[in-house]
C-alpha cells in the first residue's frame, strides 16, 4: 500500500501583486489620456467656436460697411428724406444681424450680432474730458485741411501757410517750417525749417518727399513731430480723454495751450483730426444730377439748361453777362477771341466773358450795348445797364444757383473746406477770411437749421461776408463734401468678440468705395457697449423702403 504524501502549499508569488499594479497604472494612464483628449477637444470646440465668432464679427463689419457704401451712393436729396448720416441713429445705431434657425424663427436677440457706426458727437468735439460722447453718423473729411490747399497757399503767400499752421495745437515755427519744406518742391531750408541735408545727417538717413505724402503717418518723418502731435492724447480712438491719456499727455507736455485751443477747444486733437489727403465732392447737385456749366460755349444749348431750371430774368441776365461782361471789367475774364463785348447775344459762339463763380453774379451790373454795326461799326449805338436779379438778399434764389450751377468743369473737385464744420484753425486756412469773420461763422453757424445751411448763401444771408468777401472766399468752401470717416463697432451681447474698425469711403467717385481700412480691435472695449446701445426698444429700419 502506498503511502500518500501530504500536499504541500506553494509559497505566495509576488507575481500577483505586479499585474495589479501595472493594471492600476494602465487604467490611470488612459484615464489620463482620455482626460487629455477631452481637455484637448474642449479646447478645440472653444478655438472653433471662438474663430467662428471672430468671423461673424468680421462678417458683421463688412455688412456695416457695406451697408455704408449702399446708404452713400443715393442722392443727397434720398439720404435727407431718410434722416441724412450726421446723426441718424435709427440708420446707424445698433442694427442687428439676426440669421433665422431652421424652423424659420429668429434668433434671440442676445445671441444676434449687431453693428453700430459712430463719430465723435459735436458736444465733445471741444475736447472735455469728462464727456467724450459718440453720435450715430459720420465725420466729413471736407471739415479738415487738405494739404494739397495747404500746398496751393504756400506757392501762393509762404507767410499766410505758416500762420495756418501755426494755430494747431501744439505747433512751433520749426515744425511749421519743417512741415512745409517737407511739401515744398525745392531743397531750400525755411528759415526754421529741414530739408534733404538735415535729414540725410540722421543716423538712419533719408530723403524729404517734397511733395504730398501718401499718408499722415509720413509726417512722422518731418523733423519735430511726434506721435503724440500727430494723433493727440486719445491713443485708443474712443473720442475722449481717459485718466491714462490725461496723465501720458501731462508728463510728455507735447500738447502746450495756443491761442486757437486757449478755451479749451482743442485739447483732445492731434493734427490728423485737423488734417487731411483725401477731402473731394462730387459736381452734382442735391438730387445727383451733374450741375450746369455757367462757362458752357454754345449759347443755345445754355440757353436751354437755364430755362429748365431758373426763371426767365435770371437765364437773361446770366447770357447777357456771357456776352458782354460785368460794369467796371470781365471778373470772369474773356473766354475766347472773337467778336467784340458790343455784339448783342444772339449767334451761338459769341458768348465772350467766363464767370468765376456765382459771387460774380451777385449784386452785379450789365452794360448791354445795342445798336452798332458788326464788329463795332460807325452806327449809332447806346447802352442800358440791366440789374442782376441775384442779390445778397435773394437767399433762396442764390442757393438754388449754388446748388444747381457750377464754373468748375470737372467732375470731382477736390480740397474744399465745409464752411459748416471746419474748426477755426481749418478755417483759417481759407484766403479772404479773417479772426473776426471766423468767429462769427463758428457762432452763427450752431442755430441755423439744415436747410439754411445747405449752401454758402448764409453766408451772405446772414451779412457775415461783404460781397466783396464773399466772391473771394466762394471757390475755396462747400457745404458739402462726399468722402466721410466713421467707425464700424461690432458685438453681440451674450458673448463673443468686440469688433471694431475705422473706415474711410469714398462716394466722389461711383459707385462708393473704401479707400482706407484701419483696425482699432487692439485697443479692446474703448467704447463701451452701454454707450452704442439703443435706450428704447426699436425694430430694425427697412433700408429696402429707405433706399431702394
Amino acid at each position: 500500500m502506498k503511502r500518500r504524501h501530504p500536499i504541500e502549499a506553494s509559497p505566495p508569488s509576488g507575481r500577483r501583486g505586479f499585474v495589479l499594479v501595472v493594471v492600476v497604472v494602465i487604467v490611470t494612464m488612459v484615464a489620463f489620456a482620455g482626460f487629455a483628449f477631452v481637455n484637448t477637444m474642449s479646447d478645440e470646440y472653444r478655438a472653433v467656436h471662438t474663430n467662428g465668432d471672430l468671423l461673424a464679427a468680421e462678417q458683421t463689419l463688412a455688412s456695416a460697411e457695406r451697408m455704408l457704401l449702399n446708404v452713400l451712393e443715393q442722392p443727397d436729396a434720398t439720404i435727407l428724406e431718410a434722416g441724412g448720416v450726421d446723426d441718424n441713429p435709427e440708420l446707424f445705431q445698433e442694427q442687428f444681424l439676426a440669421p433665422k434657425r431652421p424652423d424659420g424663427a429668429a434668433q434671440p436677440d442676445l445671441l444676434a450680432w449687431r453693428f453700430s457706426v459712430v463719430s465723435p458727437s459735436r458736444s465733445s468735439e471741444p475736447g472735455t474730458e469728462e464727456t467724450g460722447g459718440v453720435r450715430f453718423g459720420l465725420e466729413n473729411e471736407s471739415a479738415r485741411l487738405n494739404l494739397s490747399l495747404l500746398k496751393r497757399l504756400d506757392e501762393a503767400a509762404p507767410e499766410r501757410s505758416r500762420e495756418v499752421l501755426l494755430a494747431f495745437p501744439g505747433m512751433t515755427e520749426t515744425i511749421a517750417d519743417s512741415l512745409l519744406d517737407w511739401l515744398d518742391a525745392d531743397n531750400v531750408p525755411r528759415e526754421f525749417g529741414a530739408e534733404a541735408d538735415d535729414y540725410l545727417d540722421q543716423p538712419n538717413p533719408y530723403q524729404p518727399r517734397n511733395g504730398l505724402p501718401t499718408t499722415l503717418e509720413e509726417l512722422l518723418l518731418v523733423r519735430g513731430v511726434t506721435r503724440s502731435l500727430l494723433f493727440g492724447p486719445d491713443e485708443n480712438r474712443n473720442f475722449s480723454i481717459d485718466p491714462r491719456e490725461a496723465a501720458s499727455r501731462d508728463r510728455l507736455g507735447d500738447l502746450g495751450q495756443s491761442e486757437a485751443d486757449a478755451d479749451g477747444e482743442l485739447q483732445q486733437l492731434g493734427w490728423a483730426d485737423l488734417m487731411t489727403l483725401s477731402s473731394a465732392e462730387r459736381n452734382v447737385d442735391r438730387f445727383g444730377q451733374r450741375r450746369i456749366d455757367l462757362n458752357h460755349p454754345d449759347d443755345r444749348e445754355l440757353r436751354e439748361k437755364l430755362t429748365a431750371v431758373f426763371p426767365e430774368e435770371v437765364v437773361e441776365f446770366i447770357l447777357l453777362y456771357r456776352h458782354f461782361g460785368p460794369v467796371g471789367g470781365p471778373t470772369g475774364g474773356p473766354s475766347r477771341g472773337g467778336q467784340g463785348a458790343n455784339v448783342p447775344a444772339s449767334p451761338a459762339g459769341s458768348l465772350q466773358y467766363l464767370i468765376g463763380s456765382v459771387g460774380d453774379l451777385t449784386d452785379a451790373q450789365v452794360s448791354v450795348t445795342q445798336g452798332g454795326g458788326p464788329g463795332g461799326g460807325a452806327q449809332t449805338s447806346s447802352a442800358r445797364v440791366v440789374q442782376s436779379p441775384v442779390t445778397s438778399s435773394t437767399r433762396e434764389l442764390l442757393a438754388d444757383l449754388l446748388d444747381r450751377t457750377t464754373t468748375d468743369p470737372r467732375d470731382v473737385i477736390p480740397g474744399r473746406i465745409n464752411v459748416n464744420l471746419a474748426s477755426r484753425p481749418v478755417l483759417g486756412a481759407v484766403p479772404g477770411l479773417t479772426a473776426e469773420t471766423i468767429e462769427q461763422i463758428a457762432a452763427r453757424r450752431a442755430t441755423l437749421d439744415e436747410e439754411q445751411l445747405r449752401t454758402p448763401a448764409w453766408l451772405l444771408a446772414e451779412q457775415i461776408l461783404t460781397i466783396e468777401q464773399f466772391r473771394l472766399v466762394l471757390p475755396q468752401i462747400t457745404t458739402g463734401g462726399d468722402i466721410f470717416r466713421a467707425q464700424l463697432i461690432a458685438w453681440r451681447p451674450a458673448a463673443g468678440p468686440y469688433r471694431r474698425m475705422e473706415v474711410l469711403i469714398d462716394r466722389a467717385h461711383q459707385p462708393a468705395r473704401t479707400i482706407v481700412r484701419r483696425d482699432l480691435s487692439l485697443y479692446g472695449v474703448a467704447i463701451p457697449i452701454a454707450r452704442i446701445i439703443q435706450t428704447e426698444a426699436g425694430g430694425e429700419p427697412d433700408f429696402q423702403q429707405s433706399f431702394p
